[in-house]
């Protein structure tokens, strides 16, 4: 895997969410490229961080049906044409 592929899955990686042989390749180029372990290193930090600040309550009812609504990410039903 070259170094552009493995910062296309920092992300993912620094998260623990990469799964599959992407992920292994991804971990094999790591264990050799400094560069781009220390991207997921500062990743994996920014994460942990994250989680020290996030709040422990659970978000209102309702809102992640608002922020997508608000984002526009819901898709809406085809209407059928009579």
């Amino acid at each position: 895997m070259r170094c552009d592929e493995t910062r296309e899955l920092a992300a993912e990686i620094a998260l623990g969410i990469a799964d599959g042989e992407k992920r292994a390749e991804a971990l094999r180029h790591l264990s050799t490229c400094e560069e781009c372990r220390r991207e997921v290193d500062q990743l994996s930090q920014v994460a942990d961080d994250l989680l020290v600040v996030a709040p422990v309550e659970e978000p209102p009812a309702g809102f992640e049906s608002r922020v997508v609504d608000a984002m526009g990410l819901r898709k809406r039903p085809r209407r059928r044409r009579l």
